[in-house]
């Protein structure tokens, strides 16, 4: 019985036991067999599988497992999680064994866990090891497995992490969400974690070149030995032939000079030709070798070279990488950031002339011209070079350049708008007269009408020059000036110089030549300038008629009456009648003899028997008439217009000779002045004048007409002076005219003795309105005076004016001798005395304390600190004294407040000494404080924080203000004389700061 048991196997038992049922019998079976060494398969299967230990509730069904003698159990729901078992079913008296089942399960899940990583990385690691043993550095067409996903994902989000791109780690992250980044065991390897991804670059990057560098070396070593060999051999033959020669024939000797290098008789089958080089880095002596040898190739004919090629198969025009170039371009340069795109500019420019198809051609094209939304000046440059360069081929600047250049105009942008001006700038020379006038014309017509950039319209302006330049049909005239006058009248001032400057005087040059220069340009011309009498574009108008008087004087000059009586043998240099482009010399031909031309012009119009022809009748009939009507429509008032007319009528004079301008222009304004002094000396004297628009004509007389004969002979201008000084203040018209004429007469410094003869003649006049105009007009002269004129006629002139009675000529006076007082020169001194004895009125009227308080207010910024602290500032104190304290009507205490505001506030910004500042700059400011109170309330706070400057400055306690009531009039005189020092002291002071001087 005991042997028999003994013979029992294992097998039949544990089948057995599961059989029946008893599991823990077997588990316990299991386990001792484990720890003992022999463990049985069949247990090991059973405990293997968890769906074993699921309770079977229904029949048998397609999805239960068998298993040996006849146990059957059904699978589990799920087998990754232990979810799944029911623990609820078994009852609590067999927790321990539900715990140990358990534990059982879960570490038999551990276990296939690591066996699929072992699989896993096997598998991985042999297909890395197959991967490197191909030597080769071609990137595999597989398609990534799960595993390498996963595990260049942890590698890619740690680098990001490491090299500071958080957010786009994080994004990566959610783009990612099943994989977990913080454990490497995720990744489901059993391999430690690689090196980071920098470092395997390096090592991979590394291996793979010596790989390259090894297999090419090998490779020509190879090549270089087996040639050699062949070499060594044939020599080897040739030397044994050579010494047998030498044993039959001794006395004939074999020359084996250089035997060594000499291959040109080795047959071509017993040398193996090499098709490359050594690699670069390969440094040995047959690469000198192969340099002597290209150098002493022979030179083939091309066309014997070609068919040679040809003829061997080896094409010339191999593909080049350029070609490669247009796809990479095109592919990755939209996404380059935008500060690195302006460094691929040049490949796209070697690109484009290179491009086969018209798709490709349109977008390199496109890339550059759009190389960035707001392509700066440097960019600008670059692309525009590479433009002009481009558009010599025709085909391409009319099928690509210029349409996307028309498609720049429209953009919002103001740098691209700018950057299609500047293309047509740089295509305008090269370009075919059909697409000038097609198409870049009009891409500068829209862009000129639209733009609000003054940049822009200025970049246009230089364009349309160009244009204008080269075009040639006539048809396209209309449309040039059409948009010639849009850039006049712009409101930009530097468009309508440039304008003037440049695109008008090739508009003229062109009508010139058609022939349609006065009957259109200058017709044009006139139109406007009187429609825009009233305009503030006036100014420029007429400066526009100045740069084309040129060309209208050589249209004279070009009539067959004018070049009979050229003389070539004696010709006089005439001064230059125009500048730049404007300049005769300059838009007309080499030879085209222009001073002999003007001096011809000059001889024929001072002959007064010379008949007339067609051009001069339209100057005389016409283009002068034309001229006197717009002037006569300036509003006098407009002296920006004034003064254009001035200079464009001494430009004329100065063209058209003086025996033109004394007969036919000079009449013409003379008769003006006297038709308008007419209508209104036959005014009744209770009715108001109206200003005649004619007044205008006085500075164009004065200035630019009066002045054009004999400067020693200036009796003309003399005569008409004196009656202007004294008809416009008779008749209270204003004398901005004379204001005006008298300021450039002055200019001349050989008139000034002229005009102020006159002026002081005026101001002895016995009408007060004479005498206050010459003191006015006096005054507004002193700026561009000479010191020898100023101590010859002004200081007497002032001198007698300031006795005068009328106060408002005394307060001119002092407005005059305050702007003497604050110019060094040597009427200084002798200005701010008589200043000085001036102010001794200031107390005693309005005029003349408003007057001192402004010429004070003049001489403070620029007078020495002893002059400020002796004289000006105690001045101040007594005038801020009397207008609190001796003004009574409110309006003229405010008149005098607002003029000391102004001047103590300019006193503060006056370096003074702290006693000054306490004597008389606080007093000052406090009675100045308490006006304010009283009638300028809106001074009120600035005037208190410069009292609590000026205080705290001199260092004294803040005074408690108080409002005075009603004054008694010994205290207004006190008042008026606080702070006052007595005139003898003053004089004092003065007579010595005179003598230290």
């Amino acid at each position: 019985m005991e042997g028999e048991q003994e013979n029992i196997p294992l097998e039949q038992i544990a089948g057995r036991l599961l059989q029946d049922n008893f599991l823990l019998t077997a588990l316990e079976l299991h386990l001792e067999l484990i720890e003992a060494g022999r463990e049985l398969s069949t247990l090991k299967e059973f405990f293997s599988n968890p769906a074993n230990f699921e309770r079977q509730t229904s029949p048998p069904s397609a999805t239960s497992i068998d298993f040996p003698f006849g146990y059957t159990r059904a699978r589990s729901q799920s087998q990754a999680t232990l979810d799944s078992l029911d623990i609820s079913r078994l009852s609590e008296d067999g927790t321990d064994e539900r715990i140990a089942v358990l534990e059982f399960e879960l570490r038999k899940a551990k276990e296939t866990i690591s066996g699929l990583r072992t699989s896993l990385t096997q598998f991985s690691s042999e297909r890395e090891v197959h991967v490197t043993s191909s030597k080769t550095n071609s990137i595999s067409s597989e398609a990534i497995r799960p595993h390498e996903q996963r595990a260049l994902n942890f590698l890619v989000n740690e680098y990001l992490l490491r090299q500071g791109y958080k957010l786009t780690a994080v994004t990566f992250s959610d783009e990612n969400n099943e994989q977990d980044f913080d454990d490497w065991d995720d990744v489901g390897l059993n391999i430690p974690r690689p090196p980071e991804l920098p470092q395997l670059y390096r090592v991979t990057h590394k291996e793979t070149n010596e790989i390259e560098c090894q297999t090419e070396e090998t490779v020509y070593f190879e090549e270089e030995i087996t040639r050699l060999n062949t070499k060594c051999n044939y020599l080897e033959q040739k030397l044994e032939e050579a010494i047998s020669r030498e044993q039959s024939e001794p006395n004939k000797i074999l020359d084996l000079v250089d035997v060594s290098t000499d291959t040109s008789d080795i047959p071509v089958s017993e040398i193996k030709t090499v098709s490359s080089g050594p690699p670069a880095r390969v440094e040995s002596k047959f690469e000198e070798a192969a340099a002597e040898d290209e150098e002493e190739l022979r030179k083939l004919p091309d066309l014997f070279h070609s068919t040679l090629l040809r003829l061997l198969s080896i094409s010339p025009d191999r593909p080049r990488p350029v070609e490669s170039l247009l796809h990479l371009l095109l592919e990755t340069l939209p996404s380059v950031i935008s500060s690195k795109k302006e460094e691929s500019i040049p490949l796209i420019l070697a690109a484009i002339p290179e491009a086969k198809s018209s798709d490709q051609c349109s977008a390199l094209i496109s890339l550059l011209l759009n190389i960035r939304k707001k392509p700066q000046e440097q960019e600008r440059i670059v692309v525009v070079e590479g433009i002009k360069r481009l558009a010599s081929d025709s085909e391409l600047l009319e099928a690509h350049i210029l349409p996307q250049t028309w498609e720049l105009a429209g953009y919002k942008s103001m740098e691209r708008r700018l950057l299609a001006a500047e293309v047509c700038l740089a295509i305008a020379p090269t370009a075919p007269a059909r697409l000038r006038q097609a198409m870049v014309l009009p891409v500068l017509q829209q862009l000129l009408l639209e733009a609000a950039e003054p940049e822009v319209r200025v970049a246009v302006v230089r364009a349309l020059s160009l244009v204008v330049a080269f075009t040639a049909q006539e048809d396209k005239y209309l449309q040039c000036e059409e948009l010639c006058f849009l850039a006049i009248e712009d409101q930009d001032s530097g468009v309508r110089q440039l304008a003037q400057r440049v695109l008008l005087p090739v508009l003229a040059q062109w009508a010139l030549q058609l022939d349609r220069l006065e009957s259109s340009l200058v017709k044009r011309l006139l139109s406007r300038l009187k429609a825009l009498a009233h305009d503030p574009r006036c100014g420029p108008m007429i400066g526009a008629v100045g740069q084309i008087l040129p060309f209208i004087v050589i249209r004279l000059a070009s009539h067959e009456d004018v070049l009979d009586r050229m003389d070539l043998e004696q010709i006089k240099e005439i001064s230059d009648i125009g500048c730049d482009l404007s300049n005769p010399l300059i838009f007309l031909e080499p030879n085209s003899n222009t001073n002999a031309m003007l001096q011809a012009l000059n001889l024929r119009l001072s002959d007064d028997s010379y008949q007339h022809w067609p051009q001069m009748d339209w100057v005389l009939s016409a283009f002068i008439p034309g001229l006197f009507d717009a002037l006569c429509s300036v509003d006098v008032g407009n002296e920006d217009a004034l003064l254009a007319y001035v200079k464009f009528y001494h430009q004329l004079s100065k063209v058209m000779g003086k025996h033109f301008t004394l007969n036919r222009i000079k009449p013409m304004f003379k008769e003006g002045l006297r038709s308008a002094e007419e209508s209104l000396s036959n005014l009744d004297n209770n009715s108001e004048p109206q200003t005649p628009p004619s007044l205008i004509l006085i500075p164009v007389l004065l200035v630019a007409l009066l002045t054009t004969g004999d400067p020693n002979d200036t009796m003309e201008l003399s005569n008409t002076l004196r009656h202007l000084l004294i008809l416009l203040p008779s008749l209270k018209l204003p004398l901005a005219p004379l204001k005006v004429s008298i300021f450039h007469l002055c200019r001349a410094i050989a008139l000034q003795e002229t005009v102020l003869a006159c002026l002081s003649e005026a101001s002895k006049n016995s009408r007060p309105a004479v005498r206050l105009a010459a003191a006015q007009l006096t005054f507004h002269s002193l700026s561009c005076l000479h010191e020898s004129a100023l101590t010859k006629f002004v200081l007497p002139q002032l001198a007698m004016l300031a006795t005068d009675l009328n106060e408002e000529v005394k307060e001119v006076v002092v407005a005059a001798y305050a702007e003497l007082a604050s110019q060094p020169g040597v009427a200084q001194a002798e200005s701010r005395t008589t200043l000085q004895q001036l102010s001794r009125e200031a107390l005693t009227s309005h005029v003349m304390s408003v007057a001192v308080t402004k010429a004070m207010t003049r001489l403070l910024p620029t007078c020495d600190p002893a002059f400020a602290e002796d004289v000006v500032l105690p001045q101040l104190c007594q005038l801020a004294a009397f207008c609190l304290h001796g003004v009574t009507s409110q309006t003229r205490r405010m008149d005098l407040g607002q003029a000391l505001v102004a001047a103590l506030s300019t006193a503060l910004q006056v370096p003074l000494s702290r006693q000054a500042m306490a004597a008389t700059l606080v007093p000052a400011l406090r009675d100045l404080s308490s006006v304010c109170e009283q009638c300028m309330h809106v001074h009120s706070d600035a005037v208190n924080n410069w009292l609590r400057e000026a205080e705290a400055r001199a260092q004294i306690e803040p005074a408690t203000p108080t409002t005075p009531k009603t004054e008694k009039p010994h205290l207004v005189q006190s008042a008026m004389n606080s702070g006052r020092k007595s005139v003898e002291d003053v004089k004092q002071r003065m007579s010595s700061l005179l003598k230290k001087k």
